[in-house]
């Protein structure tokens, strides 16, 4: 195997939350498990011993916080439709009560509504359901005092009720998201020595490995939870895709290295251009409807490779 003199290897620190953790987390398992060996500086098991359960901790709460606001912020949603359910059938019946003779146009403006007409107020944002739902318990007030008789089907109690329950879950909302801005805000603030600390776990094991062969050093590093990046240049593959049985170039067929992010389809020539940063030997499939997938192994050693797939048809 043939390797890329452009390529690099280096370590791929985490950049998340996610891998930070993971990081910590197994860098912990090893040091607890070689509680006696020098691998690890002394300073260095006293940090990782310090930081991993505070960021643990900190990512559970995160975790906490977000279910807590995912929950919360269904259960407003639902009552949000509710809301604004109830205000809008109040409105209509109250209008049409207006038609039938029942109440004056001039009432309309008991509930904040325009008097020349039936058009329904805007409640597409939050706080315009807020405020004609209120408009709508004040107004009831107004127009019972007025001589006028209460709605009902809906109530001005039933929206009272809606609207309530709904202000309440939009203040715990606004709570959760504040709650869990802190718990982000927290977490942050620990990813300095977080990085700190891994890096430092990570050069120490590699050092301490180094006289190992290149895959033995590798090996215990990962065991430590040390991430390898291996890059390589830009390489090109072109190639045509043709028809196994009449040689005839197919268009449209999808191209994609198995571990690559690339895709790219043939033209109506049958011909493909596909960049990849992968080494060594790797799998490229083609897809096309009515055909069987085509695989062939590439050798990526150049910097421009040839390869032509056949394909043929679903029998």
């Amino acid at each position: 195997m043939k390797s890329n003199k452009n390529s690099s290897e280096a370590k791929f620190f985490p950049k998340s939350s996610y891998t930070r953790n993971v990081a910590l987390m197994m860098a912990k398992l090893k040091r607890d498990q070689a509680m006696n060996s020098d691998i690890l500086m002394p300073r260095t098991r006293d940090r990782l011993d310090a930081i991993q359960p505070l960021f643990r901790a900190g990512l559970r709460e995160i975790n906490n916080k977000k279910a807590e606001l995912a929950t919360l912020m269904s259960q407003k949603e639902k009552l949000k439709a509710q809301t604004l359910m109830f205000c809008a059938h109040y409105h209509q019946v109250f209008n049409f009560c207006i038609k039938r003779g029942e109440y004056q146009p001039a009432m309309r403006g008991y509930f904040g509504l325009p008097i020349e007409n039936d058009v329904l107020p805007s409640m597409k944002r939050e706080w315009e359901i807020v405020q004609a739902a209120e408009s709508i318990v004040k107004g009831e007030q107004l127009l019972v005092a007025a001589g006028g008789t209460p709605m009902s089907r809906p109530s001005a109690a039933e929206v009272q009720v809606k609207y309530l329950a709904y202000k309440d879950l939009i203040s715990r909302g606004s709570n959760a998201k504040d709650a869990l801005d802190n718990a982000q805000e927290a977490l942050q603030k620990l990813n300095k020595e977080t990085d700190a600390v891994i890096k430092k776990v990570w050069s120490e094991v590699q050092s301490f490995y180094n006289e190992l062969p290149r895959e033995g050093m590798r090996e215990h590093g990962r065991a430590w939870g040390v991430v390898y990046a291996r890059k390589g240049i830009l390489l090109t593959v072109n190639g045509t895709v043709t028809d196994a049985a009449t040689g005839l170039p197919l268009a449209g067929a999808k191209l994609q290295f198995a571990n690559g992010r690339n895709k790219v389809s043939t033209n109506s020539e049958g011909k493909f251009t596909i960049g990849t940063t992968l080494m060594h030997e790797q799998p490229l499939t083609a897809k096309l409807k009515d055909y069987e997938t085509a695989e062939t192994i590439v050798h990526l050693t150049d910097k421009t490779v040839v390869c032509n797939l056949q394909m043929s048809r679903v029998s």
